[in-house]
């Protein structure tokens, strides 16, 4: 592997990986960093997988917990045949985290399109209490609300707004 001293270094850290079912779908999670630290889950975008933050996660790893979450359909977690919902992303991000982390509150960071999985997973559990932070990216530097509006009426349901930093 070629590239900046740094890449290569985090990229040859290796991280314990596992899979977790959700829904009968099994889902590939990888984690960095102590266990029993505070939580921090991170959720890739469309077309990619858990291992696209394997450059960041070991600058994370020291202070947190890292979970990085393959969804399905993506990455090396199963398939789905009836199709993919950003909510059932969400409950495998939540689960996930839930089942690695042994259910401690995390924060969720997603890219792109892990960041309308992270708004929704958010939304849902935060009347649980079960989420910390979130923080979501997308193309306009907030959460991305798809042609047609479809995340738009899912977080709608939720009472999200959209905010910009």
């Amino acid at each position: 592997m070629s590239g900046p001293e740094w890449f290569v270094r985090n990229c040859a850290v290796t991280p314990d990986e596992g899979t977790t079912v959700v829904d009968d779908c099994p889902v590939h999670w990888l984690r960095w960093g102590p266990v029993g630290a505070d939580p921090l889950v991170l959720v890739h975008g469309g077309g990619a997988s858990a291992r696209w933050w394997e450059p960041l996660a070991p600058f994370l790893a020291p202070r947190w917990q890292v979970l990085a979450v393959d969804l399905s359909g993506m990455g090396d977690s199963g398939w789905r045949p009836g199709g993919y919902r950003t909510e059932t992303w969400a409950d495998e991000v939540l689960d996930c985290a839930a089942t690695v982390t042994g259910g401690r509150a995390p924060v969720l960071v997603g890219h792109s399109l892990g960041g309308s999985v992270v708004a929704v997973a958010a939304a849902s559990a935060h009347a649980q209490n079960k989420v910390n932070i979130s923080i979501a990216t997308g193309p306009t530097g907030g959460v991305y609300y798809p042609l047609g509006g479809g995340l738009a009426n899912v977080l709608s349901k939720y009472e999200i707004g959209r905010a910009h930093v």
